[in-house]
């Protein structure tokens, strides 16, 4: 008898997860019309959308969705801290997140943004999914999407971005400062954007390019920046 409950417990629950899965996928391909694959092309731009994969999401071109390394990660560092420290998201989490839900960190909303994020990689390809991420995002200050934070950050158009330019912008998707960031926080997060992009893609860039996108200094990669945010907090 007790094994017989358990087949019947057993096979409900796996019912509701389908019908639930299922619910949610079609759900989200009734909603892919707010995938806009009219936004401006950055393919030109490498160094930019190099640098964009290296800090969010180094395994992008390898994984179909998920990443389940990263998962596994966060997954033991949540439970640890008991409470949504890490997120373990790919890009193509992120973008499914920002399109179709909200912005809250909890582990049920984890499940269906994974699911969207699964079909969003059968409906396009790589170069669709980056280019409408880095076009929904914030950049901090206000500005949503590269082609604002170009203008604002740099004076320039996104296909314009020099290496030390793409390199200092990703480091504040994380944060998304509402506020001038300090030198010291600017400088870190160029390091580390450069040291990942060097880890995920070695060999792409020169010591050369890669030094001297690191020594540029900031009053030149970005020309609005107060120079008298020295004692600006750190993010």
């Amino acid at each position: 008898n007790l094994k017989k409950q358990f087949k019947i417990i057993s096979r409900s629950i796996a019912l509701i997860v389908f019908i639930y899965a299922m619910s949610v996928i079609i759900w989200v391909n009734l909603q892919i019309n707010r995938f806009d694959k009219e936004t401006s092309n950055l393919r030109g731009n490498g160094a930019f959308l190099a640098t964009t994969v290296a800090m969010e999401d180094g395994r992008f071109y390898q994984h179909r969705g998920l990443d389940w390394s990263a998962i596994h990660s966060a997954l033991k560092t949540n439970i640890r801290e008991k409470k949504v420290v890490l997120g373990g998201s790919t890009i193509t989490q992120q973008l499914a997140k920002n399109l179709f839900f909200s912005k809250e960190r909890t582990l049920s909303r984890k499940i269906p943004e994974a699911l969207a994020a699964l079909v969003l990689e059968r409906r396009f390809s790589k170069q669709e999914i980056l280019n409408q991420y880095v076009h929904i995002i914030e950049y901090g200050m206000g500005r949503r999407g590269i082609d604002q934070a170009a203008q604002f950050y740099f004076h320039t158009t996104p296909d314009q971005l020099t290496l030390a330019q793409s390199a200092v912008l990703v480091s504040m998707v994380p944060y998304n400062p509402q506020t001038w960031p300090s030198r010291e926080c600017l400088e870190s997060g160029r390091e580390t954007a450069l040291a990942r992009l060097d880890f995920w893609f070695p060999g792409k860039y020169s010591r050369k390019e890669i030094e001297e996108a690191r020594q540029t200094p900031l009053e030149k990669v970005l020309p609005g920046w107060p120079s008298d945010q020295q004692k600006a907090p750190n993010l």
